[in-house]
């Protein structure tokens, strides 16, 4: 098992992971970005992807890269999320720009249409919608501690700015309202499973 993630922290958190588990002769990190896969032609079995690639820019060539370092007929497992009819533009502008997303790359057809693109047959489609974020609610409580952690942010934003900088304060914000969103139906999280063309 190879893990990559572009921050080289996630690698070092990954690698000291991995030998805490007692599996680090057989799991490894390393950096590197999805659209130049630091890897060797058909290379991987399976490739799985979750809840990145809204953050990525150039989705299809990313994609593509994908399709690169899979073997043929290989398989990807994609956990993304993709923006609703619910949710409202200036909602959506203001979650971009805070959170680093990538308004494209959460446009349901625009991602179909970029797997396809690359090279990808999607195999099935499942679209989990609010009902993870409810089992989680029910079991953790996360939406009703971020519902109040966003309210007290809200209620003194000068005081949560100084103590938090402007800009994380907006990515704060923007992660409190996340879980929110999924609940209110403004954003879908999706699972696909994706299969090389045997051509590609």
């Amino acid at each position: 098992v190879v893990g990559l993630d572009v921050a080289q922290f996630h690698v070092e958190q990954g690698r000291a992971r991995a030998v805490q588990e007692g599996v680090s002769d057989r799991v490894s990190f390393v950096q590197g970005d999805i659209e130049a896969l630091p890897f060797e032609d058909e290379r991987f079995d399976f490739l799985w992807s979750r809840d990145m690639l809204m953050h990525v820019p150039a989705l299809p060539a990313a994609l593509t890269e994908c399709a690169r370092v899979l073997k043929s007929a290989g398989s990807m497992l994609v956990y993304t999320t993709v923006a609703t009819g619910r949710m409202e533009p200036k909602e959506a502008a203001w979650l971009s720009a805070s959170f680093g997303l990538v308004p494209e790359s959460m446009d349901e057809q625009a991602v179909e249409a970029a797997f396809q693109a690359a090279g990808f047959q999607i195999r099935s489609k499942e679209q989990l919608g609010s009902e993870l974020m409810e089992w989680v609610e029910e079991h953790e409580g996360r939406a009703s501690r971020e519902l109040m952690r966003l309210a007290r942010m809200l209620r003194k934003p000068e005081y949560y700015q100084e103590l938090l900088g402007a800009r994380r304060y907006e990515v704060a914000l923007a992660n409190y309202h996340w879980a929110l969103y999924i609940l209110l139906g403004k954003l879908s999280p999706t699972l696909y499973v994706l299969r090389k063309n045997a051509s590609t």
